[in-house]
């Protein structure tokens, strides 16, 4: 399980480099069609929206774990497996 860190890092990377390049190459007439629905600049901003929500989640859950910790005065037992 310590390996796979490195991956999903690796994973993550490469979708937010796979979005870039999405965004990027995206003309303007398509990023502005109101054909498709949502259109293309709306995804983008979802994305990039939950994108900063998830740090957002995990600095707070980092904050909730250290809590707990000191709270406990004991390791729970899913944190020494997480």
């Amino acid at each position: 399980m310590a390996n796979a860190k490195p991956v999903i890092v690796s994973q993550y990377k490469a979708s937010l480099a796979m979005l870039r390049d999405a965004i990027e190459r995206c003309s303007e007439a398509l990023w502005n069609d109101a054909r498709h629905k949502p259109p293309f600049w709306r995804i983008a901003y979802h994305v990039l929206f939950y994108t900063d929500n998830i740090r957002h989640v995990q600095h707070h859950a980092g904050q909730l774990h250290i809590r707990l910790r000191e709270e406990m005065q004991e390791e729970i037992e899913w944190i020494g497996n997480a």
